[in-house]
């Protein structure tokens, strides 16, 4: 081998010595350039110059280089909405370039495969060309040559590859019966048939497919070939990619949701968007109809129950129409997480989060708090719209009913957003909030509203109403062939049977051991307890005692074939009379033994009790040689106070029977963590508002006719919207609604004529107090119990308490107030009340505005007896849930130095001596109903007077020309009221 010295586009020279003259050689030779890139071997003879073989051989030639290789070259995907490679290249740097040939192979072409490349062109006159003919996914090696006029080829060049490719999203993909496969359901165009299928060199079983499973629908959906990626969501963490308990199982696969054809119709069924197999619900619930869940919900179940989220249905349980939420609106079910189930450890109410999304863009993982999740839809503006772009994807557009007014004037509405600003949505004092899924599970309730108690396993929770049962267990397990190895031990011997469905007992096995599962809640109180349906086969002629002891564990686990040794505690004699053989026998009352059970420390709802008969040669265990299985614990309980949550139900971590006022006592009780007023006890009193213990009562979307006699109700919601209430207390003077009643709905009040019906409208958010109790107080809803309040309270009457407007009777003395009220604010003389000077002054004037226009509320009144408890109209030890008895009560805003001297000694003008004896057998002294039993408002008298008989039945008030009278008592000697005094319960002197 000779090397020419190089000597790129001219002539290569090379010396060769040691030929032999006059003998033929033949010559090849080759160009090769920088990058090492050869052009073929040229062949040709030699030219020998003929000297003596002396002197040096010469061969005088000239070599033309060949075409050298192309260039440099290089491919790029084109980037979407194109579907092509991009391939560029330099020109060879010796020969006259006619065209190129362009190759392409699935790997490096070379000799042994070249044969299997594909010449994709062979007439391309420049140095770059576009592939269009390429499939996302796939890699692509391509190998270019350069070809002369005379037809001769160069070597391939280096190759380069191609690894991804990009199909054109239809445009607006993502909307209703869209398939950006290929246009709207599968069509037969084989362009696009390939971008999934091949016809040589296929894969999978049936030998049609470019790629296998998922790896094929990954060569779009990894934000390459599609605006959805789901190869980076799908297969992070998401719950449907995950390993299922199913034996062979790895996961949902595509093709069990979504059909790539996108056919309609799907095996007879509707068929949903998106190329699902089935309408979204219909898609989701095929499986989870059972319960396969963390928490092992049934979800379909779930949304079948009284209350739920609209997804199987547009119209809601209280019958509203137009309502619709889809399962994607919440959950994508390629980024959705499997989170953890509330009985795991470490588990929380947030641990919820994981299976979330942003309802904006579904897209995305939700990573906030769930009460910001759940009011990125309930919200007045700015609700999840449908769109689907490359970034942003939203399925549905969510929809609520549309609930008038008019048809509903109590209805809370959708907006929730001033929970936020409540005193459930804020941290008080180090407490966190409430987060949404505390008070309501998501799917579906048994109770309205969504209402289900959150609770972690073990927590103490408000069951609510206490109430008397009983629970009846089955046998668990019995167990025999036993003995004693002290008075306080218990242990099986090995070997022993304990699963037999009758069980015999030889005469050496005098003990007994039964095993029953305890369901009744931690804290209730044991009535009774009997071990009952014993059926003995040989008959009892004797009276004897045996003992029955309690194994002292919290809970028996199952006893296997070896031996067990468990404590013993407690005795119960069991004073045994003769029986028949065949009949039932039920032991005596061993409640001491269960009640000590289940105040165990350890003892949790559901665990199992162990119990044993002791032995000797009358023992039952003996006398009773057979028995069935239907033996039975019988236990009568009263309810505990507490319950101690257990969560192995299949509704994991929710309690149904926290129903609206059991859920809010679930914070508002008695020592509760969360400084929240103590509710429960305020109407465990013995005057209280109506049924608040009855269920399902209100309805959100009831008018007049809900709160009427027939369905006559209190429940929380009726005065409290939980999403607004705020702590704040009411001062007086202020007839404003105080915070815990903020946002409630309400009735307004146009009052007319005295002693005529108002007329009322519907108020969307209260201002007042008393527009929350005319809803029931008034003739709106027939005035249950004591008439219609918003006509006693009506500004025309001739008197009444100031709550709608400034009182009529003007001119009363401000020391007739107490002092510090805002009638009476200061020591001293003020004006008189409602005017600016004193009675009998010509100047004095009515004045509107007197003491700011302070005003009384019904909550002045009618409260919690407890001054310690809980504020407002719960309940109370006094009668009309009054605050106190009059006239104590009266003397929180009128001077009680002006009417008594003390308790119970009147005031009166000529009736000081009505407090001492019985005078004219009338009684004791008078308090303020003896006279003023009008006390809300009187149509006709002044100063609340009730004309006839008195609030008591005691007085008759009369009206004289000069002046008033009480009659019959002194209807003879006239002793008259003056006008000039107008104050009957002070001296003339004052």
């Amino acid at each position: 081998m000779v090397n020419g010295s190089t000597a790129v586009g001219g002539i290569s020279e090379a010396n060769v010595s040691g030929l032999i003259p006059t003998k033929a050689y033949h010559w090849r030779a080759r160009v090769i350039d920088s990058s090492g890139a050869q052009s073929k071997w040229i062949s040709f003879g030699n030219n020998s110059d003929g000297d003596p073989p002396s002197k040096k051989a010469q061969a005088d030639f000239v070599i033309e280089g060949d075409l050298s290789l192309p260039r440099n070259l290089n491919v790029v995907a084109a980037t979407p909405p194109a579907k092509a490679a991009n391939l560029t290249w330099g020109a060879p740097p010796v020969g006259a370039v006619d065209h190129y040939n362009i190759y392409r192979f699935e790997e490096e072409i070379t000799g042994s495969n070249f044969g299997q490349a594909s010449r994709i062109s062979n007439n391309t006159k420049v140095a770059s060309y576009v592939d269009k003919n390429v499939y996302p996914g796939d890699t692509y090696y391509y190998q270019v040559t350069a070809v002369d006029s005379s037809g001769n080829e160069s070597n391939l060049s280096i190759f380069a590859k191609n690894t991804k490719a990009y199909i054109q999203n239809k445009a607006g993909e993502g909307e209703p019966d869209d398939n950006p496969h290929k246009g709207a359901g599968y069509t037969t165009y084989g362009s696009n048939c390939r971008n999934c299928h091949a016809v040589h060199r296929a894969k999978g079983p049936k030998k049609i497919f470019r790629k296998i499973g998922e790896e094929l629908c990954f060569t779009c959906h990894d934000g390459t070939g599609s605006s959805f990626n789901i190869m980076v969501t799908f297969k992070d963490k998401a719950a449907h990619d995950k390993f299922w308990e199913a034996p062979d199982d790895t996961g949902i696969k595509c093709t069990k949701c979504h059909h790539p054809h996108g056919a309609t119709n799907y095996q007879g069924k509707d068929s949903g968007e998106r190329m699902t197999k089935r309408v979204e619900e219909g898609l989701c619930l095929g499986c989870h109809d059972k319960p396969i869940s963390v928490n092992n919900w049934n979800i379909a179940e779930q949304f079948g129950r009284k209350s739920s989220h609209s997804v199987t249905s547009t119209t809601t349980k209280d019958g509203l129409k137009g309502a619709k939420v889809e399962c994607s609106s919440c959950h994508n079910p390629h980024v959705a997480e499997k989170g953890k189930p509330y009985s795991e450890e470490g588990a929380s109410l947030n641990d919820t989060i994981g299976r979330l999304i942003d309802p904006t863009n579904t897209f995305k993982k939700w990573d906030g708090t769930l009460v910001e999740f759940c009011l990125k839809c309930h919200q007045d503006s700015n609700k999840p719209e449908k769109k689907a772009t490359a970034s942003e994807f939203v399925p549905y557009t969510i929809e609520f009913p549309d609930v008038t007014q008019l048809l509903s004037p109590f209805f809370p509405g959708w907006d929730k957003t001033a929970y936020r600003q409540s005193a459930h949505g804020q941290k008080i004092d180090g407490v966190e909030r409430l987060q949404c899924n505390k008070c309501h599970m998501p799917h579906g309730s048994p109770n309205q509203r969504l209402n289900a108690l959150n609770i972690s396993d073990g927590q103490v929770f408000w069951p609510g109403p206490l109430e008397n049962k009983t629970k009846t267990s089955g046998l668990i397990d019995a167990g025999y062939a036993m003995y004693n190895n002290s008075p306080n031990t218990y242990t099986y011997n090995n070997g022993s049977d304990l699963y037999a469905d009758r069980l015999v007992f030889g005469s050496s096995n005098t003990r007994l051991y039964l095993r029953f599962q305890v369901a009744i809640p931690k804290g209730s109180v044991i009535n009774s307890a009997v071990i009952k349906d014993m059926i003995p086969i040989s008959s009892n002629t004797d009276s004897y005692t045996t003992g029955i002891r309690l194994i002292d564990k919290d809970s028996i686990s199952a006893p296997g074939s070896g031996a067990v040794s468990w404590p013993l505690t407690g005795l119960i004699d069991w004073e045994l009379t003769p029986w028949t053989a065949g009949t039932s026998v039920s032991t005596s009352d061993i409640k001491d033994l269960v009640q000590s059970y289940i105040d165990r420390d350890g003892y949790k709802e559901g665990n199992y009790i162990g119990i044993r008969f002791d032995g000797s040669n009358t023992a039952p265990s003996l006398r009773i040689i057979k028995f069935s299985q239907n033996i039975k614990l019988d236990v009568n309980y009263d309810e505990a106070a507490l319950k101690i949550a257990n969560t192995s139900a299949d509704e994991g971590a929710y309690d149904f029977r926290a129903s609206e006022e059991t859920l809010c006592f679930q914070c508002h009780r008695p020592n509760n963590n969360r400084g929240a007023p103590d509710i429960y006890s305020a109407f465990d009193q013995n005057y209280g508002h109506y049924k608040i213990r009855e269920q399902d009562k209100h309805k959100d979307t009831e008018d007049a006719s809900g709160v009427k006699d027939a369905n006559r109700h209190s429940e929380c919601f009726d005065c409290h919207d939980p999403h607004k209430a705020q702590p704040s207390n009411r001062q007086l003077g202020n007839n404003k609604a105080s915070g815990p009643n903020k946002g409630v709905k309400g009735i307004g009040v146009i009052n007319g004529f005295p002693g005529t019906e108002p007329l009322y409208y519907p108020v969307d958010e209260i201002t007042y107090e008393y527009e929350l109790c005319f809803k029931c107080h008034s003739s709106y809803s027939s005035g249950y119990t004591g008439g219609d309040k918003a006509a006693e309270f009506n500004p025309n009457n001739a008197s009444y308490h100031p709550i709608l407007g400034m009182g009529k009777n003007l001119g009363i003395k401000d020391s007739a107030f107490k002092l510090g009220t805002p009638w009476n604010p200061t020591s001293g003389d003020d004006p008189d009340y409602g005017l600016t000077g004193n009675v009998g002054d010509p100047n004095s004037k009515v004045d509107p505005n007197y003491a700011n226009g302070a005003r009384v509320t019904c909550t002045d009144c009618h409260g919690n007896s407890d001054p310690n408890g809980a504020k407002g109209p719960h309940g109370s030890e006094n009668n009309h849930i009054l605050k106190k008895p009059v006239p104590q009560l009266c003397f929180d805003c009128h001077d009680e130095g002006s009417y008594y001297s003390g308790y119970g000694s009147s005031r009166f003008r000529q009736h000081a001596n009505w407090t001492n004896g019985n005078h004219g057998g009338v009684g004791v002294g008078p308090n303020c109903l003896k006279c003023h039993g009008k006390i809300h408002g009187s149509k006709d008298q002044p100063h609340l007077l009730e004309r006839g008989n008195g609030g008591q039945g005691m007085l008759k008030i009369q009206h004289r020309e000069d002046g008033w009278t009480c009659a019959p008592h002194h209807s003879n000697t006239f002793s008259f009221m003056k006008k000039s005094f107008a104050y009957p319960h002070f001296k003339p002197s004052e």
